[in-house]
């Protein structure tokens, strides 16, 4: 009797879930959890706490995700079915910018001696975000190849979403616009044949959001905030807050662009508020960075200083360069204003950050992403200029007909041009 009702609320449950009515269908899966307490039923616990976790996050409760992840974990150890709940735990910790942490669950993923590829595949797809959101492109790119050639065979539609909108992110990152969204909108081709379904519901806004930032860095406004505006709509009827908290640093970012600075700061402000309240630390560095800009171009420099070191703190207390780099240079320039007394260690940190990063084109040297431009990326996953393709493909005396090796690690390929 008592499995019955079990499986009825387990039911209830996913429908409430499909529908996207969250809240409800955690309320269900709690009331089945109930039941069975002391039960022993280990199997169906395990899959009931794994649909907890994933509506948490869907909601970016990441902290309820670990409380609901580690009890699934403790029933995991008695059935050997540990990869799902080591995932669940790193999804959490990467959005909560404990990078370390995600990164040792990952691990976990990937040392397990499965030959099922369902979670082996999300544990590449993640490490690649990590790195990613370390700046440590390379290896970033090395992982995401890895996860693509699971895409390339699944029929799994949520995790072909997610691979093409991690690509397109990084595109979009280091300023690849056109790639960027080219992968984005395969996304929405993905998503065209099965319009009625709820992966459509769950995934359609946090791809128009994506589109959302390609329109913001295009400089193309109105269209940034009209997509904006109706993922917004989206996102309150769903409660998502995660997606509530982007939403809003894009708004913001949005009028600081077009100079309407009483309009941005409140923005950034509730964007502040829901990052906070969610844990996101790589969401409050992003919009700490976009109140610094916006009290440069108010000129309230004194401020804006003191915004750039509290930016610059949270870039480094959770290891991403990039943005470390960004409030070297502001920094940099703000001598200028007498706001700020030395610039040597600041010009210091900037050189041993690009060093790390090592965020250059091996053909010509210059920096990658510091202004609009297409990328092309070798075998080895090192990146180059698309317009310095054909200087790696050139003919060279005495060596025609000959693969050119990758100029940064000297990997031969027979994908890269030929002499």
């Amino acid at each position: 009797m008592g499995q019955n009702v079990v499986k009825r609320e387990v039911k209830k449950g996913l429908e409430l879930y499909e529908l996207r009515k969250l809240e409800s269908a955690i309320d269900e899966w709690n009331k089945a959890l109930h039941r069975l307490n002391g039960a022993g039923d280990n199997p169906t616990k395990f899959v009931i706490l794994g649909h907890v976790c994933c509506a948490y996050f869907d909601m970016g409760k990441y902290r309820c995700i670990i409380t609901y992840a580690r009890k699934q974990l403790e029933v995991a150890e008695t059935i050997e079915q540990e990869t799902e709940a080591c995932l669940n735990l790193s999804r959490a910790y990467e959005r909560l910018g404990e990078y370390s942490i995600a990164e040792e669950y990952c691990k976990k993923c990937l040392s397990r001696d499965t030959k099922d590829s369902k979670w082996v595949k999300y544990a590449f797809l993640l490490y690649g975000r990590l790195y990613f959101k370390q700046c440590q492109f390379y290896k970033g790119l090395k992982n995401l190849e890895d996860a693509k050639a699971f895409e390339k065979l699944s029929d799994d539609i949520a995790f072909r979403i997610l691979v093409n909108i991690s690509y397109g992110q990084f595109y979009t990152f280091v300023n690849d616009m056109e790639t960027g969204c080219m992968y984005i909108l395969k996304c929405i081709e993905i998503l065209e044949p099965n319009s009625d379904s709820y992966i459509t519901k769950k995934f359609h806004k946090s791809i128009q959001l994506e589109l959302a930032k390609i329109h913001l860095e295009n400089s193309r406004l109105n269209e940034a905030l009209d997509t904006c505006e109706n993922v917004m709509k989206d996102a309150i009827e769903s409660r998502d807050r995660q997606l509530q908290g982007e939403c809003l640093y894009v708004f913001a970012e949005i009028h600081r662009r077009s100079r309407s600075f009483e309009r941005a700061s409140p923005r950034y402000e509730s964007a502040y508020a829901i990052f906070t309240e969610i844990g996101d630390r790589y969401g409050l560095m992003q919009v700490l960075y976009g109140m610094a800009k916006t009290t440069c171009l108010q000129q309230d420099f004194d401020q804006a200083v003191d915004l750039f070191k509290k930016t610059l703190d949270a870039a480094q207390e959770i290891g991403n360069k990039m943005y470390a780099v960004k409030c070297c240079v502001n920094l940099i320039d703000l001598c200028d204003t007498g706001s700020i007394e030395s610039t040597q260690s600041y010009e210091q940190l900037l050189d041993d950050l690009l060093e790390q990063m090592g965020l250059y084109c091996g053909v010509c040297s210059e920096a990658i992403g510091k202004t609009k431009e297409q990328l092309d990326m070798l075998p080895c996953c090192h990146l180059i200029h698309t317009r310095c393709a054909c200087h790696l493909a050139r003919y060279t005396w005495g060596r025609k007909e000959k693969m050119r090796p990758c100029p940064t690690c000297r990997k031969l390929s027979s994908s890269n041009p030929m002499l």
